[in-house]
């Protein structure tokens, strides 16, 4: 879903050089009925977007699918209860603003911000169920989500895990290819279908590119 406010889109740039996937950013208040997966990105101004999500039917959208959902940063706050002290960052005057409320994770705001570089250990779990290792990011952003209930980690400390639905606030997390390809993996499990055989990890389109010219006799050429 493409949110009126959205930053750090980039993050989804490695699912779509996977072979066999394809990334659609669709409206707010378009149907998930036909998505195998659905992917929150980050967002600038993450209380206006949860008003818009809600007005647009996303929330409802969301609750209703049956399929893995990630959230990441600001995604990773829509998708948890509620968001706390949300006029810290909102244009408008409400300090408490509703979540899709499918983690259990409330975020409080305040006028201070995330940003670091960091390395974490990936327990996997939900739609990473298969991965279990290091992986490593960034994390700009601000508020600070914690749990209401009992919920899975999949790092120490951070992130909110239950049944299909997995939100961190870890930035470039698909682009370790631990976390894409456990990704992939449990996307193509849950829609029930065989997933393409691939040489390895296929990298970027720019290393799949060298792969085919590599096959080409270049002889003729005087190459």
């Amino acid at each position: 879903p493409r949110l009126p406010r959205a930053s750090n889109v980039t993050d989804v740039e490695p699912l779509a050089d996977v072979r066999g996937v394809r990334v659609r950013f669709c409206p707010l208040d378009a149907s998930l009925d036909d998505a195998d997966a659905v992917v929150l990105t980050g967002t600038k101004n993450t209380a206006d977007d949860a008003v818009a999500a809600r007005e647009a039917g996303l929330y409802a959208e969301v609750r209703a699918f049956d399929g893995p959902v990630v959230g990441l940063c600001g995604g990773y706050q829509l998708l948890g209860e509620r968001l706390l002290d949300a006029d810290v960052e909102s244009t408008g005057e409400t300090a408490t603003v509703e979540g899709a409320g499918v983690l259990p994770v409330e975020t409080h705001f305040s006028p201070e911000k995330t940003v670091e570089a960091v390395e974490r250990h990936l327990d996997g779990c939900g739609p990473l169920s298969r991965a279990d290792g290091p992986v490593s990011g960034y994390e700009i952003h601000m508020g600070d989500s914690r749990l209401t209930a009992d919920a899975d980690r999949p790092f120490e400390g951070e992130g909110a895990v239950r049944n299909d639905v997995f939100g961190t606030y870890l930035h470039g997390l698909f682009e370790n290819h631990l976390a894409r390809e456990a990704f992939v993996d449990s996307v193509y499990e849950s829609a029930g279908r065989v997933r393409p055989e691939t040489r390895g990890d296929d990298g970027s389109a720019y290393d799949r590119a060298a792969d085919l010219i590599s096959e080409l006799d270049l002889e003729p050429l005087g190459l």
